[in-house]
């Protein structure tokens, strides 16, 4: 949903990088559903943007998705969402979709759970659901934001931070992490990539058409990159063409994590 999101982003927005020809480059928005987005020039489809949407999953028709990102590059979703699903036939086959407690049916959707999204989880956990995120510091000139998703994770990691920013065609997401016991840790990314190869620091993505996408990873001594599909458990839920990669690593308890993973799209 952090397509739909930035669309129909909160109204107070701050809109000051600003390109030779007056286009605006970045836009970051407060509000019940803050977002940012960046973009690497105005005049070129190929360029890079840069997304994250932030909130709480208990928002009306709301995702477990908060610190999620998008990313694209060379008219390549690299870093993209599953979308909405089919509210109907999810009905009609009897799954209760209205229930935002923490242990809801709604949640088991892939579309809507955590592990249908950008996001980081803790030994499986799904984030609070009344729990929020905003902004903790936005600069617009730089392509970047921070924000403090600790209480979306409240009693499974001590303190988290997400930021995201655009580094000429780069993207950029780093997670500061304290642990307090120690905890598995998945990174997930939905990719409309049609092939990837994993390597030792990361992985390479390519699209159907040919470009190439290096995504790297830093700031952890041991992690192992993983993919995969993007299977719904009902057949009743949306059929899925995308897939996701990203990586696993056990947290040490008691302990500073600042992780990076760099987008870093081919010349």
């Amino acid at each position: 949903m952090i397509i739909a999101a930035l669309v129909f982003a909160a109204r107070r927005g701050v809109n000051s990088a600003i390109d030779g020809n007056g286009m605006n480059l970045s836009y970051i928005a407060d509000g019940p559903t803050p977002v940012a987005s960046f973009r690497e020039n105005a005049d070129d489809e190929r360029a890079s943007y840069m997304g994250i949407k932030l909130g709480m999953p208990s928002t009306s028709h709301g995702h477990m998705d908060i610190g999620t990102f998008c990313f694209e590059a060379q008219g390549v979703q690299w870093a993209t969402d599953l979308g909405g699903e089919n509210y109907n036939a999810l009905e009609n086959a009897g799954v209760d979709l209205w229930g935002t407690a923490q242990d809801s049916e709604r949640w088991t959707v892939l579309r809507c759970a955590l592990l249908g999204h950008n996001c980081i989880s803790f030994d499986g956990k799904n984030q609070i659901v009344k729990a929020s995120a905003c902004f903790t510091e936005k600069q617009a000139e730089k392509k970047t934001v921070t924000a403090d998703l600790s209480p979306l994770y409240e009693g499974q990691v001590s303190g988290y931070e997400r930021s995201v920013s655009l580094d000429g065609k780069t993207g950029i997401v780093s997670d500061h992490i304290i642990t307090g016991a120690s905890v598995n840790m998945r990174w997930n990314m939905c990719t409309e990539a049609s092939d990837i190869k994993i390597t030792d620091t990361g992985a390479i993505l390519s699209s159907a058409d040919g470009h190439v996408l290096t995504m790297a990873v830093s700031g952890l001594t041991s992690f192992t990159v993983k993919t995969w599909d993007a299977i719904p458990q009902r057949t009743c839920e949306t059929r899925n063409t995308q897939c996701f990669v990203g990586f696993e690593s056990t947290l040490n308890a008691n302990t500073e994590y600042k992780i990076t993973v760099k987008l870093i799209p081919e010349k």
